[in-house]
Order: structure tokens, then C-alpha cells, then sequence
């Protein structure tokens, strides 16, 4: 745990040159939410900065073309798996839902959506469905 503290400061610090070296990368803005959602608020973290860096992320892969095509295209389903997670975590399913679906229009045989997150959004749903009904 204490050496978080070093290497979240170096973290923090290659993230911030990222972002200026190409702040139109939606992969920086990726990275930089899966970040913040795993790191608590008080070290700078937190689900509403994690939210809007995933949420930037996916407005920029609409549009983000790769200066070459040897350059890596990887990463479009993610923000919308992350932003799922998050919102499971907030028990909004309807919004779980939406990006599970959207991550699988753009990644379909997604082994973590189709086998891990769809499945667990799918218990829930049955859970809530059914206190509805109490």
C-alpha cells in the first residue's frame, strides 16, 4: 500500500504528459478514467471524475482517426464496459444496460461483457424485477 502513494504520483504524472501530447486520444482519456475510478477521491480519484474522463473517451473514439494504420485501434468498447460498471454500482440498470449493449455492437464476441458483466446486469435485473413485484 505504500508504495500506491510513489507510484500513483508517477502515474499521475505520465498521465498528465499523455494528455499533452495528444489530448484528442481517446485511449489517454480511457486510461486515465480507469484510473480515477480505481483510486479513492481523496488521492484525486472518484466515480464523477472517472465519468468524465470515460465519457470523453467515447465522444472521442467517435471521431478519433489514427494518424497511421500501424497505430493501435484498440479500446472503443471499454469506456462503454466502465461506464457499465459504474452505473451498476449505482443499482441504474437501465443505463448498465444501454452500455453493455453499446460495448457489444462495437465488440460482439466480448468474452468480459457476454460472460461476466451481461450475466451479473441480467441477476440484478431479475432481483430488482422481482422486489417490484412484492
Amino acid at each position: 500500500p505504500i508504495k500506491a502513494i510513489i507510484y500513483g504520483q508517477r502515474s499521475g504524472s505520465e498521465m498528465g504528459k499523455a494528455k499533452e501530447l495528444d489530448a484528442n486520444n481517446p485511449r489517454v482519456h480511457l486510461i486515465d478514467g480507469i484510473g480515477k475510478m480505481n483510486t479513492p477521491a481523496m488521492f484525486g480519484g472518484g466515480k464523477e471524475k472517472a465519468l468524465k474522463s470515460l465519457t470523453l473517451a467515447d465522444s472521442l473514439f467517435a471521431v478519433y482517426e489514427s494518424e497511421h494504420p500501424t497505430l493501435p485501434s484498440w479500446g472503443q468498447a471499454e469506456p462503454h464496459i466502465w461506464l457499465a460498471q459504474i452505473a451498476m454500482k449505482d443499482n441504474d440498470l437501465k443505463t448498465a444496460r444501454k452500455h453493455l449493449e453499446a460495448a457489444l455492437k462495437v465488440k460482439p464476441n466480448s468474452n468480459w461483457v457476454n460472460y461476466l458483466l451481461m450475466p451479473k446486469l441480467e441477476k440484478m435485473e431479475s432481483i430488482a424485477a422481482a422486489e417490484d413485484q412484492q
